[in-house]
């Protein structure tokens, strides 16, 4: 016994000694110094609020698991609120709400780092580690309570589990058994997990093109086959489907008890494609707004690195079949025309997947299968948003570090060095695109939005009983921060304010420095924290003055009583002061 504990030491001190163990250590702790550092501040968005809401309240009705208290996560996928609710078991203050993130942001760090080695070296494998650290999109997103860094973990752990698990190696058939549950954990997480069902498919068809052949072209009967033998009788494959099945099992059968259907979320993904009503803050650039946008989603650098390994490709087919080329081509150009036949939409679905046919491994063709799959189906809804792309990052950065390392092994090369072995040129290489992703990650951190709320909400829970009802310009988090007290939103004008108070007894009414657009609540009397874009524009056309604007809003309704305000802010284009947050108490005689 203790021999094997002085070898298990021994073990560990020669891989501290190792300076790629040492590298990643680096990566991976400053990963998680730039993620816990900016992961716990003042201030929640939209969508946190309503994650942060929903994981305390399955953690306060954990055993009531197919009511109205389960019933929200039936539209938004469960397992990153479960996280959270098992976080608040851990720890009780906000902390719990906010470390799920970071902690699978690391975690990602860490799965491209075996992504890349797997699929080509170490070297490749810390390249794309240190950049998917400081990615600005994937960064953020590891600080915010969304799911993004969640999703983007779970499904580069699924990619690799497909990648190993088909290959002929020591632990293939372990990570084979872990692809059933991954893809019910990422089903779980949200809804592009549902790209996974065309991506393993043509994954499996792909590597086992040769058995399919065999039994397709050649007179045998199927039990003669590779196929049958190899697949279809290796049990590994059924593990992987009853492990998955018992993973996803819970969720369909909650589902059936609240919305009558396994799989609900499937519904909303297809109410989001097709969705005709477009929200301010989506964006509709076109079918190939991402293409375009890939600098902003893994910089300038980045994205030339990407095309420079698509160049590799076709240069390595001129030399070796160029005749092949051109039939991949021709295939390519003719689905290209037909997509866009069918609908305009689809075109980058077909092109940037068309791609795999030129990578000439098995793991390049997976990763561009994940990558033109992913961004390909985002690009058909009309709400386009760069975040939602966050998954297919850790797959981009890995083609650009190959790319990298084959501009790094290829100066080597010319200079015949042994000092300057490819490593060593990489690592010099990587710094100046490290810096530029921290630089525009730091853009990113910078903005917050919705100070004061926290306040705001403890003062609520110190001076109103847990059944009183509130109206808020910010629901979500003052339903959080004031928990369980429910919180309606603001609505559109005053005549509303009144009916939504009289019919729900409402004792508070709270506005805060709302972070978008100015809203049509404004015409409630309330103080405006933004304007409108034509008041906006009257104002630099220098047609109407800031004080006549601010008079214009006039005096709050009688029957709303300001009794507390915090923080300090001013009215865009004036210089009127106005707290951040103002909490009124109403009047019970509404008119």
């Amino acid at each position: 016994m203790k021999d094997t504990a002085k070898e298990i030491i021994e073990e560990t001190k020669e891989s501290f000694r190792n300076p790629y163990y040492l590298v990643l250590l680096i990566i991976l702790g400053v990963a998680t110094f730039l993620r816990f550092r900016y992961a716990f501040f003042e201030g929640m968005w939209v969508d946190e609020g309503r994650h942060a809401y929903i994981g305390v309240e399955i953690a306060q009705h954990l055993s009531e698991y197919a009511t109205e208290h389960h019933g929200q996560v039936t539209e938004f996928l469960p397992l990153y609120m479960y996280m959270i609710a098992f976080s608040t078991y851990l720890f009780s203050t906000e902390f719990a709400v906010r470390v799920v993130s970071p902690v699978m942001g690391v975690a990602g760090v860490a799965l491209t780092y075996f992504l890349g080695r797997e699929m080509k070296n170490k070297e490749v494998g810390l390249i794309a580690a240190a950049l998917v650290a400081v990615n600005p999109i994937y960064w953020f997103l590891s600080t915010r309570i969304l799911t993004g860094a969640t999703f983007a973990t779970l499904y580069t752990a699924t990619v690799l589990a497909l990648y190993y698990g088909l290959e002929d190696r020591e632990f293939s058939k372990y990570a084979l058994w872990a692809l059933g549950p991954l893809v019910a954990l990422t089903l779980m997480t949200r809804q592009a997990a549902y790209t996974l069902g065309l991506v393993i498919p043509l994954y499996l068809l792909y590597v086992k093109r040769d058995e399919l052949r065999e039994l397709i072209l050649e007179e045998v009967s199927v039990k003669e086959t590779r196929l049958y033998q190899n697949t279809l009788t290796d049990t590994n494959y059924y593990i992987a489907a009853a492990l998955g099945l018992v993973t996803i099992a819970p969720w369909a059968v909650r589902n059936m008890f609240t919305c009558g259907a396994p799989l609900c979320g499937v519904e909303r993904a297809l109410g989001f494609a097709g969705a005709t009503s477009i929200p301010a803050w989506a964006s509709t650039g076109g079918a190939f707004y991402y293409v375009f946008n890939l600098p902003s989603i893994v910089t300038l650098g980045v994205s030339l690195l990407v095309v420079f390994r698509v160049i590799q490709y076709f240069t390595e087919w001129t030399d070796r079949d160029a005749d092949t080329l051109v039939k991949y081509v021709s295939l390519t150009i003719g689905a290209v025309l037909a997509a866009y036949l069918v609908l305009p939409g689809l075109v980058p679905l077909v092109l940037l997947t068309s791609i795999a046919l030129y990578a000439t491994n098995n793991a390049e063709k997976l990763l561009w299968l994940v990558i033109g799959i992913g961004i390909g189906f985002h690009s058909i809804p009309e709400i386009k948003v760069p975040r939602y792309a966050v998954f297919v990052i850790p797959q981009l950065l890995i083609v650009a570090s190959l790319a990298m390392y084959s501009i790094s092994d290829w100066i080597s090369r010319q200079l015949e060095s042994t000092v300057l072995t490819p490593w060593r040129i990489a690592a010099v290489l990587v710094l100046p695109l490290v810096f530029i992703s921290y630089s525009q990650g730091m853009h990113n951190i910078a903005q917050g939005g919705f100070d004061n709320l926290e306040p705001a909400g403890n003062w609520l829970v110190e001076n109103t009983d847990e059944d009183a009802e509130i109206i808020a310009t910010s629901p979500t988090q003052t339903r959080y921060y004031a928990y369980p007290r429910f919180t309606h939103r603001m609505p559109n004008s005053e005549e509303e304010l009144r009916s939504l108070i009289k019919d729900n007894n409402v004792s508070y009414v709270q506005v805060d420095a709302y972070e978008r657009a100015q809203a049509d609540w404004t015409q409630t009397g309330l103080p405006p924290y933004r304007l409108k874009v034509s008041t906006r524009q009257e104002l630099q056309a220098g047609s109407i003055s800031p004080q006549e604007v601010v008079e214009g809003y006039g005096e709050p309704p009688e029957y709303l009583e300001p009794v507390e305000s915090f923080g300090q802010t001013q009215i865009p284009l004036t210089e009127q002061p106005q707290p951040m947050v103002i909490i009124y108490r109403v009047n019970q005689s509404v008119p």
